[in-house]
Formats: structure tokens, sequence, C-alpha cells
């Protein structure tokens, strides 16, 4: 939560101008959340939405879920004692908010989504911390937790129904992928996304947008189902994925996914030159560095 975009606020866009795009594909794990409201919710909006649920949002370490006023430093005064952001989650349930700020609104939403996978990543973050109390400095995560912090800002669950599309999509044949088998994109792969700084880039989205994969194999009737019951395997998924450690420590886990090449993401895209442009449609992986310092495969 620290890049200098999650410092933007609820006025530079507006609710209304928000919700237009709320109807395009980059909100569909969201969407159902996201009508909850009819204008920018306060923090209390936020957590009475939690606890309308059946089943209550849980944390890795079984408790139960809050959404607290983190104040204008995003730092969540109530808490016990000098613990970061994750340990409060983790240990007292606490998730941090701070009014009227648009990358933190998306985090709650990414919660009432994906609670599975969120409370993965953040036990995730605590056992790196634990681990290795050294990495509490700045610029000292560790592999582990920036890949935590990878997902969990700019992840997308990908669901494919054909292993030679999601083959197409690792290897970064593009053109192969979103032209030529276009019509196989469109019926048999589907992009959710996760990471709630992609949605708050999504409210001006641009070319460049590029979210961290990770892809898993489904059954054709999978896309049958409600978005909701998609989604809620999904998280499931992704959860045991991000419980193993392994994962985590690994180079590059992610397959990187340029979210406006996908078909309906943007107007332009049916013309077969708009995949000309290596800048973004890039042929192979390098190592960049991302808004927060953080490096990612490409």
């Amino acid at each position: 939560m620290g890049a200098s975009r999650a410092l933007r606020t609820a006025p530079i866009v507006d609710w209304d101008r928000a919700a237009a795009v709320f109807g395009t594909p980059f909100f569909d794990a969201v969407r159902l959340h996201l009508g909850s409201f009819q204008g920018f919710p306060d923090v209390a909006a936020l957590d009475a939405l939690l606890a309308q649920r059946a089943q209550p949002v849980l944390n890795a370490n079984g408790l139960a879920l809050r959404f607290v006023d983190a104040g204008g430093s995003g730092r969540d005064a109530g808490g016990t004692g000098p613990r970061g952001y994750e340990e409060l989650v983790y240990f007292e349930g606490r998730v941090g908010i701070r009014a009227g700020n648009w990358h933190d609104f998306f985090n709650a939403i990414a919660w009432l989504a994906w609670p599975r996978v969120k409370a993965a990543l953040n036990q995730a973050h605590v056992r790196g911390l634990r681990q290795a109390p050294a990495w509490r400095e700045p610029g000292g995560r560790g592999t582990a937790r920036d890949s935590a912090t990878l997902f969990d800002e700019a992840g997308a669950a990908v669901a494919c129904a054909d292993g030679e599309l999601a083959g197409l999509l690792r290897d970064f044949r593009w053109k192969d992928l979103f032209v030529s088998r276009r019509a196989g994109v469109q019926d048999r792969l589907r992009c959710y996304i996760v990471g709630h700084s992609l949605m708050d880039k999504a409210l001006a989205p641009y070319k460049g947008m590029t979210a961290n994969a990770l892809v898993f194999p489904v059954a054709p009737d999978f896309f049958s189902r409600p978005v909701a019951e998609q989604v809620e395997i999904l998280d499931g998924l992704l959860a045991a994925w991000f419980a193993e450690p392994a994962h985590l420590d690994a180079a590059g886990p992610f397959s990187p996914l340029p979210l406006l090449g996908l078909p309906g993401y943007c107007g332009g895209n049916a013309d077969p030159s708009y995949y000309d442009d290596a800048a973004t449609f890039r042929p192979g992986r390098m190592r960049i560095t991302n808004r927060d310092g953080l490096r990612k495969g490409r």
C-alpha cells in the first residue's frame, strides 16, 4: 500500500464517473460488492458490508476481519503496540482504511471478493516478518514478501480451459494468443483482477497496464457457472497456491499479462496491428522495476 498512487483520494475521480467504469471487465470479479454503494462509502459503511455477510471474512489466524479508520497517515492508531499493517491484520483482524482513498477502498473490496487469498497473502507477509525480522527495514522485504506484495497490488487470476492458450500466454506469444487464437481466448479463457492497485488504475486504464497473473486450468463448463461461483473457486485455488512457501521463494513466479490486450478490455484491440507495440507486448521476460521499487518479471 506504499505506492504514490495510494495517496490519491476520492475527489480526483468522482463516484459517478467511476461507476461507469465499474461496468468494464476490469471489475468483473468485484462488481457484486461495488453495487452496494450509491456514493463513495466511508469506513463504517465498508465495515458494515463485512458484518452483513452470511459467512464472516476470517484472516489466516481465524479472526473475523474489521475495517477500521487508519487516519490520513495510513497508520492504524487503534491497534496494539508497535505492530505494522500486516501484523495488525493477522494478530488483531484490523484492516486499516484511509477515508476517501481509492486505493484503500479497493483493498477493502478485494477482501470482500477474494477473502481466502487475501488472508493467505497476509499470512505470507507475517511468516516473512517472523522468519527474518531484519526485513522490517526499508528495502529488506525478501523474495517471498516481494512476490506477495506484487500479487496483492497487481495480481490477476486467469482461468483457462485450453492448455495451448495458457502456453501462449506464458511464452509471450501475444499475436498468436490475441489474434490467431482470439476466438479461443473469448470462449476458453477469463481473467479476473485481484490486485487492488490494478483496480485503482482501471479507473483510468492505459495500454501498458500489466497484471501479475497466475493461470489455472479449468474444465470448459467452468465458464457456464455464475461469476461469483467462478471467483469463489479461483479464490480457493489462489489461497492454496500462496499457502506453499516455495512458490513465493521462486524467481518470477507470475506471468505478465498486458490487460488491454484481452478481448473486451479495449475497443481498439480487434485490429491486429494493436499488438505490434513491442513496448507493451514484449517478446520475452526481462527485469523491470515497478513504481514501488519492487522488481518483477516481464
